[in-house]
């Protein structure tokens, strides 16, 4: 790593650069370290995190300061409790009317509102993630997921524990940098059995479903998942890892194979349901065991109220003028880059934006554009566009063996609380990146600094 410069930018921007820079400037001045002395084969392919190479890990991972992720966490936890009360500040609990504004089609409007009970809408905003970019005002919101198949907690702990076996760990650790344990699964698990009703008197463990929409995904599970799943049967579980369609929710209890289950856990979101033809009477007879309390269910299509791209446009309306606090507004509207949706557009429309479907997933459909004339193939129905954030988080800057990076960071709040972090970044080439793991994103963990 000789020749290693970082460049501060500017600005208020300038506190969130990575503590990784500055560690390796203090190692580097210091004439009696070399970076060769850094063992960086966990991190590099020469060792992978797991055997199906099926995680594209980010490598070497930067630490960050705990201020930092203070501050990230602030904003999350703050941003998305404003987003989760928009149901019942602006559309007065009306589901349907929410939907219908956020442009969904009739047949998904009458079954989530037919779906949807005080349960489902509670566990539909419990867990979320919002998308956070580093701009030259300091964190933007360019995305905000709501539901609970975030199934990336185990794997924060895998990265973290693969860092602390590393050379590069023990190194900066004798440069007296100590790092903040995530604990991401232990807080998940604490929060999952605070939500549970179901009752349970059997001596043997409650048996936990892990529900995937496609049977590719249960037969070539990623690996994030399968560390999930195996995660879960540490926390004291019989976990099963199947298909969603598999279930048998017709009686008073849900079977898998004949096999009772007292909790079903989806991991895929409703969008992902309606692509796999889930029955919709499955989904229905779930919530009803649910609700008669014989089985914990994590899969209520109600969370689509809060996971609508659609909620980042009503921050920026008018109408919130009167319903919230000037300092709130202000502060969600600094955090939230200027989003409208794109039937909305006139010619006074932002140089550069980044023209995104309203309820999809993975980075798919997006695209950026640059200067004022549409493209050829503009889409106003079911998308939005939002101003783009330059990134002021690129790491390592300057010359390295590595090249430059940008950074998204993930906040996964559960219950009002930020348990972990994830990270995600993909290689700056100049041009706007979308940095998503389905786009080719590297994935890791952010840890953090104790200062």
């Amino acid at each position: 790593m000789s020749g290693y410069t970082r460049k501060t930018r500017e600005g208020s921007a300038e506190m969130y650069c990575s503590r990784s820079g500055e560690i390796f400037d203090q190692l580097h001045s210091d004439s009696t370290f070399s970076f060769s002395t850094i063992d960086f084969s966990p991190w590099t392919g020469s060792e992978s995190l797991y055997e199906k190479h099926t995680t594209k890990v980010i490598s070497p991972p930067p630490i960050f300061s705990s201020e930092m992720y203070q501050e990230l966490s602030d904003v999350a936890v703050r941003a998305t409790s404003m987003i989760s009360g928009l149901l019942n500040t602006v559309f007065d609990g009306n589901v349907e009317a929410i939907l219908e504004w956020q442009g969904h089609p009739e047949y998904i409007r009458k079954f989530v509102t037919k779906a949807t009970n005080d349960r489902g809408l509670f566990l539909g905003s419990y867990f979320s993630r919002p998308d956070i970019l580093i701009g030259k005002n300091g964190p933007a919101i360019v995305e905000v997921n709501f539901g609970q198949s975030n199934g990336s907690h185990a794997f924060m702990d895998t990265i973290y524990r693969k860092f602390l076996q590393s050379s590069y760990c023990d190194t900066l650790t004798k440069s007296g940098v100590r790092f903040s344990e995530p604990q991401s699964m232990f807080k998940w698990g604490r929060a999952i059995k605070k939500l549970m009703r179901c009752p349970w008197r059997d001596s043997t463990p409650k048996h936990f479903f892990v529900a995937m929409a496609t049977p590719d995904e249960v037969s070539g599970a990623k690996d994030y998942i399968q560390d999930f799943v195996r995660e879960i049967g540490n926390l004291g579980y019989r976990v099963t890892l199947g298909l969603l369609s598999d279930l048998d929710a017709t009686g008073s209890v849900a079977h898998y194979h004949g096999d009772p289950v007292q909790i079903v856990y989806c991991m895929c979101t409703y969008a992902e349901m309606l692509r796999a033809d889930i029955s919709e009477r499955l989904i229905l007879d779930l919530i009803r065991i649910d609700d008669e309390r014989a089985l914990d269910f994590f899969g209520s299509p109600a969370n689509l109220v809060y996971d609508s791209k659609a909620n980042l446009a009503l921050i920026h309306d008018e109408k919130l003028d009167h319903i919230y606090t000037e300092s709130d507004l202000n502060h969600a509207r600094q955090c939230i880059p200027k989003t409208i949706f794109a039937d909305q557009l006139d010619e006074d429309r932002p140089s550069s934006w980044v023209h995104k479907p309203i309820n999809d997933f993975g980075g798919y459909g997006v695209s950026v554009v640059q200067g004022t004339n549409l493209p050829q193939a503009f889409e106003r129905d079911g998308y939005i566009i939002q101003e783009i954030v330059e990134n002021h988080c690129v790491w390592p800057e300057g010359e390295s063996l590595y090249p430059s990076q940008e950074f998204c960071f993930g906040p996964s709040v559960i219950g009002g609380e930020v348990v972990a972090m994830n990270l995600r970044s993909q290689v700056s080439k100049g041009e706007v990146p979308i940095i998503n793991s389905a786009q080719g994103a590297a994935v890791g963990a952010v840890i953090a600094s104790i200062t």
